[in-house]
């Protein structure tokens, strides 16, 4: 898994995207299907999309982009809960871009570390599911600069985090 990550960070560090028009819907149904298929654990993730938009992007880095927040709102839910994840776009307040939201109702964000997580090598709290390599995060953040979006996230307040990114729309 190490190395996978690495590969996959350095590919995104040093290559170039290859923007097509990508549906989100379909995108995020794959990430979704997959992510059932490899389901090994008790109750199974639910999973809320709604995704009506569609993106300027490489449709194999939205892939990896979504599917690693994905992995990570998983990752992070209390072993005693069921994973619980919502992915929901919309025009962002700037002409020509769309916004995603990624939503769990797991551990949150460590409080004031909304920016530290999105750093190489930083891991989460140990009381999520299993262990990462500290890379998934800077890769979506790198994906997202690469296609010329933006990414954030924050604590909710009823517990949980939100993911949001951008990218071009199509």
């Amino acid at each position: 898994q190490v190395i996978d990550d690495w590969l996959n960070y350095t590919v995104v560090q040093h290559g170039k995207p290859r923007p097509t028009a990508v549906k989100l819907a379909s995108v995020a149904a794959e990430v979704v299907q997959s992510r059932r298929a490899r389901w090994a654990g008790g109750e199974e993730p639910r999973f809320i999309l709604d995704l009506a938009h569609r993106v300027q992007a490489d449709p194999g880095l939205v892939r990896q982009l979504l599917d690693n927040l994905v992995e990570n709102a998983i990752k992070y839910t209390p072993a005693d809960r069921a994973p619980w994840v919502q992915i929901v776009s919309a025009r962002d307040v700037e002409p020509g871009w769309v916004r995603v939201d990624v939503t769990d109702h797991g551990i949150g964000l460590p409080k004031g570390q909304e920016e530290l997580i999105f750093e190489e090598f930083h891991r989460g709290p140990a009381e999520g599911r299993s262990a990462g390599t500290g890379l998934g995060l800077a890769l979506t953040r790198r994906i997202t600069a690469s296609h010329g979006g933006s990414m954030s996230a924050r604590r909710n307040p009823e517990g949980g985090s939100t993911f949001t990114f951008t990218l071009p729309e199509a």
